[in-house]
């Protein structure tokens, strides 16, 4: 079936609500970051049936690609100073815990 018959097809059932619409797109986006990255808005449309408005938000992407999203930590052991023990050892701390 063609997207254009889909759209013109009279569907049968219930129409969707406006809150139950609105209630579907807060799931979708509850992810980490989600609402930051896909400003979304449910409107409803001249016909009575919910519109979803979205977009994808490229400067909070690259904001959070330049704070938060790979990061890189570097050692080389070349030299074992007593500056570089604690660093590594926090590190490989800190590695543990998200690895699990």
């Amino acid at each position: 079936m063609s997207l254009q018959r889909h759209i013109d097809q009279v569907a049968k059932g219930k129409k969707p609500t406006l809150q139950g619409t609105r209630n579907r797109v807060q799931t979708v986006i509850a992810g980490r970051h989600m609402k930051q990255l896909f400003p979304a808005k449910v409107i409803m449309g001249k016909d009575q049936i919910p519109r979803l408005r979205w977009a994808f938000a490229e400067k909070e992407w690259k904001k959070l690609h330049r704070t938060l999203l790979g990061k890189t930590i570097l050692f080389t052991y070349w030299r074992k100073t007593r500056l570089d023990l604690p660093y590594a050892a926090a590190f490989a701390t800190m590695l543990t815990s998200f690895v699990g």
